[in-house]
């Protein structure tokens, strides 16, 4: 079973970009851009390199964590799931990706 936090070395890696950039802009800058999405609009509420962290900060966390639990759950009633590779289509930073290639070890191709 894959532990639904995200891996330390990710998590480091958000941590230092966040140095310099404040928690209250990260936090606006994330909720504003949950909304545009809500809303129906596209990923251009990302407009810069701080957009995109804040948005990494507030959904990574959660998303990894969901992905994850689902794969498990899935070993847990088929343990002899083996695909052969993982397609994430999602239009995010391949939370998805990295969550499904660390929960199904087996996966060969992603």
């Amino acid at each position: 079973m894959t532990a639904p936090d995200l891996p330390a070395e990710l998590k480091a890696a958000l941590d230092a970009r966040l140095q310099g950039l404040s928690l209250n802009d990260a936090v606006g800058r994330a909720a504003l851009i949950s909304k545009t999405y809500r809303d129906g609009g596209g990923s251009g509420a990302i407009a810069s390199q701080a957009d995109a962290l804040a948005y990494a900060l507030a959904r990574m966390p959660a998303t990894y964590a969901a992905v994850t639990a689902s794969l498990n759950a899935l070993r847990e009633i088929r343990p002899h799931f083996a695909p052969a590779s993982l397609l994430d289509v999602g239009a995010g930073p391949g939370t998805a990706t990295l969550g499904g290639g660390r929960s199904i070890s087996v996966v060969a191709k992603l």
